[in-house]
């Protein structure tokens, strides 16, 4: 195997990790729901004033998306439910109140991790290395 710069330096490999470890982190919240069921955090929502029936989007952003990222198809599209999602728990987590952690990170910080990833990878595209969508052309189901 050569090892020359141009191996070293593949954006679209780093954006073939970068895609899995976040599809895969978030698919672990969505195993949870799965497993667990949705009706607490469910119940929680309807207490806010929040509408319940948000919870079942969970399972589009947090199953169905990450699974479509892993294989690279409908990679923007998945990432804005996933984005929205973010925006609706740092919502619900400020209006609890902000604070710092013992180790003085946010206690939004994974949530601000999603959600920043989510957005880069929304305007990089899920890159060289993803199963072909031939169907259309419209760069956001890309």
């Amino acid at each position: 195997m050569k090892m020359d710069r141009g191996f070293w330096t593949d954006t679209d490999t780093g954006l073939l990790i970068i895609r899995m470890v976040f599809a895969v982190l978030i698919l672990f919240h969505g195993w949870y729901k799965i497993r667990y069921g949705i009706d607490m955090p469910m119940a929680r929502m309807e207490s806010w004033g929040i509408p319940g029936f948000l919870m079942y989007f969970a399972y589009l952003s947090e199953v169905v998306a990450p699974l479509l990222i892993i294989a690279g198809l409908f990679t923007r599209l998945s990432q804005v439910t996933i984005f929205g999602t973010m925006i609706f728990i740092m919502y619900i987590e400020i209006r609890t109140g902000l604070s710092l952690d013992q180790f003085g990170a946010p206690n939004i910080e994974k949530q601000l991790f999603y959600f920043f990833t989510s957005a880069g990878l929304f305007f990089t595209g899920p890159g060289r290395h993803r199963v072909k969508n031939t169907g259309s052309k419209n760069w956001l189901l890309e």
